[in-house]
């Protein structure tokens, strides 16, 4: 399968690579707007060569542009809740299943209110454990902040570590606490079909 991984964390975008090695996975790690407005052109690249990008993986936290707007000094690090812009483009550039995830570590605004969470728990009416995808046009769509996605990882960042962490056969400071792209991945394609019981 053809991915772009686009993301504002170093880890988690080297996570998707780890965890995917049998796919062609591109990462785009954005941190600046032009980081940003590269992300945009590869998703519209990919279509305009006749290769649009089978999945796309988006944070939702990215420094997206320069300005000087009032509000900026909310956002943490520079960072803006701009990846559902890039969840359009991968619509419009006909990627067959996308995902968006934040998580609770980049939610938080300079006083400490919500300012996306709510918004995707939306997807998530049964819970954390089970967010409901999807479909517009031929994309399937996968908007979560489920923290059950994110957890502990061997040092390679694809042999789950969060397990031997809970039983106390690790120390959590031996691991790397990410996401779990694998999972979502294999959720999405899966659903409807996924076994929630």
């Amino acid at each position: 399968m053809n991915i772009l991984v686009i993301g504002s964390n170093k880890t988690n975008v080297q996570a998707a690579l780890a965890q995917l090695p049998n796919h062609n996975t591109r990462p785009i790690l954005v941190e600046s707007p032009d980081d940003y407005a590269m992300a945009y052109r590869a998703i519209e690249h990919g279509y305009n060569v006749g290769r649009p990008f089978e999945a796309v993986f988006i944070e939702q936290w990215l420094p997206s542009h320069s300005g000087t707007c009032p509000d900026d000094a909310r956002f943490l690090s520079g960072r803006e809740p701009s990846g559902i812009n890039l969840v359009l483009a991968a619509m419009k550039y006909e990627s067959r299943y996308i995902i968006l995830f934040a998580d609770d570590a980049n939610n938080l605004d300079f006083q400490g209110r919500m300012l996306s969470g709510n918004m995707l728990g939306i997807f998530n009416p049964d819970g954390e454990g089970y967010p409901e995808p999807f479909t517009v046009g031929g994309s399937k769509i996968l908007v979560t902040n489920n923290s059950c996605w994110i957890s502990q990882f061997q040092p390679d960042l694809k042999t789950p570590a969060q397990h031997l962490v809970d039983s106390g056969h690790l120390d959590e400071a031996s691991t790397v606490r990410t996401k779990n792209w694998k999972a979502c991945l294999n959720y999405l394609i899966l659903w409807p079909k996924v076994n929630v019981e």
